[in-house]
C-alpha cells in the first residue's frame, strides 16, 4: 500500500513494486446481486461528484469487503485506493493478465479531476515485491501513448499481427536501486516515442530548441547517415541557410515567452529544417529506412500491430477500459493544440538545472540513426546545461561503450560526476546503429544502458 501512497504523490506512474492483496468475492458480483459477497457489504450509490468521474451507461454500484472499497460500471470492476492526504485523487485498480502471466499487474486509472484521468499499466517486481523500489517509466508528450514504449521496448514484449511475443530481454529482474530512466533518442522525447518530450514531468525538457535546430543540417549533411550525398550541395547549403533566421525567432520565443511569437518560430523552424528531410523519403527515426508516409504517416507498421491490438475489447477489458473508447497511436487534435502554443519552441531544458544539482542524475541517450532527435543536438545541449557538473562534462571525453554481454560495441559514453565509480550525475550516450526505438533496434545495449546506471 505505501507504494500505492507513493503512486498518489507522484501523480505518474507506469511500473511499481509493491504487491497488493487478491481480490475476493466481490469480482464474483453479477449485474443484479453480490453473490458470494457477505451480508454485511453494502452496495450503494457513488456520490454525484464520483458519477461524474466514472460516467457510464449503467448503474455505478459500490461495496466493500476487509476494508477495501470496490466498484463495478459497464462491466468493468475496479478496486477504489484513496488517501485522506489526497482527498481529491483516487486510484481504480485492475488486475489484468496480459503477455506475461507470470508477472503480476495492475492496470487502471489514476482519477486527477472530474474530467482528467490518468491511464496506469504496472508490472511487479519478479524479485522482491515488497522490498525493492520504485521504478518511473515516464514518456511520451500529449500525443503519444505510454503503451507504445511498453510494446516496443526489449522490456516487455513486442505485438505482431498474430499476438505479443516474449521479450529476449527484460528490465523485471533487476530493480535493485531507485532510478529514474531519462532517454533520448530522442531529445524531443521521453524514451522510444516519436515527437515527444523527456524527463521528470515530461515538459521539463524539450530540449534546449535553440541549440538543437541548429544541429540538423550537421546531421542531415555530415551525419554517420548523411541524407544528402554533397555537404556542400545545394540542399545542405539552404538547410544552413535558415538556421540563423531559425535560431533568431527561438530567441525571441524564450526572451518574450509569449505564443504570438513562439508558434511563428515553430512553425519556419519546423518547415524551413524538417521539411526539406520528409521530401527524401527516408524515415526521419531511422534514416537508414525508407518511409511511405502515404500507408504510415509515423514509418512504423508496428505501430499499427499495437494499435490493433490496444482495440481489441478483451484487452481493454483486462485493463480495465471501456470497450466503447477507441486506443489512437497519435492524437492529432492534442499534438496541433500544443504546437499552437508555441510548445515545441520553448527552451525547457533549464528547467532541468536545479534537478541535477539536486542530486537526480541524469543520463540522455540517443540512436545514431535518428534524425528527428539527433545525438549532435542532443550532446550539444547537454554541454551548455548549467549545472553544477557543466565545467567537467564539457571536457570529458567520449569513451567507447561494450555491453556486459557479448563484448558488443555498443557506441559511446561521456560523462561527469560519481569520480569514475558511478555511472555519473549526467551522462550522455550515442547508441550505434539504432534509430529513435533504441531497445526495439538494440535491445541487449538498452538493457545494458539501463542496468549499469541502477547498479552503480
Amino acid at each position: 500500500m505505501k507504494a500505492i501512497l507513493s503512486f498518489l504523490s507522484a501523480f505518474w506512474v507506469v511500473q511499481v513494486t509493491a504487491r497488493f492483496s487478491e481480490p475476493q468475492a466481490p469480482f464474483q458480483a453479477n449485474e443484479n446481486s453480490l453473490t458470494g459477497v457477505s451480508s454485511n457489504f453494502a452496495t450503494q450509490w457513488l456520490d454525484e461528484s464520483k458519477q461524474v468521474i466514472l460516467k457510464g451507461k449503467k448503474e455505478l454500484q459500490r461495496w466493500y469487503h476487509d476494508g477495501r472499497e470496490f466498484i463495478k460500471q459497464n462491466e468493468l470492476m475496479y478496486e477504489l485506493v484513496s488517501h485522506p492526504a489526497f482527498d481529491e485523487h483516487q486510484l481504480r485498480v485492475t488486475e489484468p493478465d496480459l503477455c506475461d502471466s507470470s508477472v503480476k499487474q495492475y492496470s487502471g486509472y489514476l482519477d486527477i479531476a472530474q474530467d482528467k484521468h490518468l491511464f496506469f499499466w504496472f508490472f511487479e517486481s519478479r524479485n522482491s515485491p515488497s522490498t525493492d523500489p520504485l521504478v518511473l517509466w515516464l514518456n511520451g508528450g500529449p500525443v503519444f501513448p505510454r503503451s507504445h514504449a511498453l510494446d516496443y521496448s526489449s522490456s516487455t514484449s513486442l505485438s505482431t499481427p498474430a499476438s505479443p511475443t516474449a521479450p529476449p530481454f527484460t528490465l523485471a529482474p533487476l530493480r535493485a536501486r531507485t532510478y529514474m530512466p531519462s532517454s533520448n533518442s530522442s531529445s524531443r522525447a521521453f524514451l522510444n516515442i516519436p515527437n515527444c518530450r523527456f524527463t521528470s514531468a515530461e515538459r521539463v525538457t524539450q530540449e534546449h530548441t535553440y541549440v538543437q535546430m541548429a544541429s540538423v543540417p550537421d546531421y542531415a549533411c555530415e551525419g554517420p547517415y548523411p541524407l544528402f550525398s554533397d555537404p556542400q550541395g545545394k540542399e545542405c547549403t539552404s538547410l544552413r541557410s535558415k538556421v540563423p533566421t531559425c535560431q533568431r525567432m527561438l530567441k525571441s520565443c524564450y526572451s518574450r515567452q509569449s505564443r504570438l511569437v513562439c508558434v511563428p518560430a515553430l512553425l519556419y523552424c519546423e518547415t524551413q529544417l524538417f521539411g526539406p528531410l520528409v521530401q527524401t523519403g527516408l524515415n526521419l527515426y531511422d534514416v537508414r529506412k525508407t518511409c511511405d508516409r502515404e500507408k504510415n504517416s509515423l514509418c512504423y507498421e508496428e505501430m499499427n500491430w499495437i494499435e490493433t491490438w490496444m482495440n481489441d475489447p478483451q484487452v481493454k477489458v483486462a485493463l480495465g477500459v471501456d470497450p466503447s473508447r477507441k486506443f489512437s497511436s497519435c492524437n492529432t487534435a492534442v499534438n496541433v493544440g500544443f504546437a499552437f502554443q508555441g510548445d515545441g519552441a520553448h527552451n525547457s531544458a533549464e528547467l532541468l538545472s536545479e534537478l541535477v544539482d539536486g542530486g537526480v542524475r541524469l543520463l540522455i541517450y540517443a540512436g545514431n540513426a535518428d534524425m528527428m532527435c539527433n545525438y549532435m543536438g542532443n550532446e550539444q545541449w547537454l554541454e551548455v546545461l548549467d549545472s553544477s557538473f557543466q565545467a567537467e562534462f564539457v571536457v570529458a571525453k567520449a569513451i567507447p561503450w561494450i555491453t556486459a554481454k557479448g563484448d558488443q560495441l555498443a557506441g559511446t559514453v561521456r560523462s561527469a560526476g560519481g569520480h569514475g565509480f558511478t555511472a555519473g550525475n549526467v551522462s550522455f550516450v550515442t547508441v550505434f546503429e539504432a534509430g529513435h526505438m533504441v531497445p526495439f533496434d538494440q535491445p541487449e545495449a538498452a538493457l545494458d544502458m539501463f542496468v549499469y546506471p541502477v547498479d552503480s
